[in-house]
């Protein structure tokens, strides 16, 4: 599993969270969908056989939100230790 952290440009509510997650959802080979509205990102681990960080910004796009100019960062890991 590979793991992505992707920067919205916009603010979330619940509903638009839920929105998102449930787009996100839809994507063949999602592992896990953490959606932080405090923070506006969303931290997606997904098997990089089967999808990419670019369908992942591409599926957000299609659901109606922006990412930032620095959307991503990706890892073979959760990121949590921000990667060091």
């Amino acid at each position: 599993m590979r793991s992505v952290l992707i920067q919205l440009a916009d603010t979330l509510d619940q509903t638009s969270a839920s929105t998102l997650a449930n787009a996100l959802s839809t994507v063949p080979g999602i592992g896990k969908v953490a959606i932080s509205t405090a923070a506006n990102n969303v931290q997606v681990e997904f098997d990089a056989d089967v999808t990419s960080a670019q369908e992942l910004r591409a599926v957000i796009s299609r659901a109606g939100f922006g990412t930032t100019h620095h959307a991503a960062r990706e890892g073979s890991c959760c990121g949590g230790c921000g990667g060091h």
